[in-house]
């Protein structure tokens, strides 16, 4: 077996197209969606604006996106999400033939940095909501 290791680029590459996945799947925009839409504008599709589907990233991402669903939420009521509980996290990784472990813990890092970031900046939209209403 072939280890794969990213370079700089690689990766930054990935996150990127890990960030544009996420878009996409609050948007509810799938690649089966963009190619309507292109069909309907009788324009062809460009390959760089085609929503990246879970099977176009590496088994490590795949894998770290289904370990991060699985993990628990850590809510507060006043200050909203927390974070993910860590607590399986050794537990999942044993059950993923993991080539790159990095990559794996990385990549959950940034489904939950962005989760925290999302939901403080919904909490704090909330308080001003609450705020103006009085």
């Amino acid at each position: 077996m072939i280890c794969r290791t990213f370079v700089q680029n690689e990766k930054e590459e990935l996150w990127k197209r890990l960030e544009k996945w996420q878009n996409c799947i609050e948007t509810k925009t799938s690649a089966e969606t963009y190619f309507k839409i292109c069909e309907q504008l009788g324009r062809d599709p460009e390959p760089d604006q085609i929503p990246p589907e879970i099977n176009d990233f590496p088994p490590e991402v795949q894998y770290a996106i289904e370990v991060y669903n699985k993990l628990g939420d850590k809510v507060v009521a006043d200050v909203g999400y927390l974070g993910k509980d860590w607590t399986a996290v050794q537990y999942f990784e044993k059950l993923y033939p993991l080539e790159d472990k990095e990559i794996f813990y990385e990549t959950i890092l940034l489904l939950d940095e962005r989760q925290i970031k999302k939901s403080a900046t919904e909490m704090r939209q909330a308080r001003e909501r609450l705020k103006n209403k009085k």
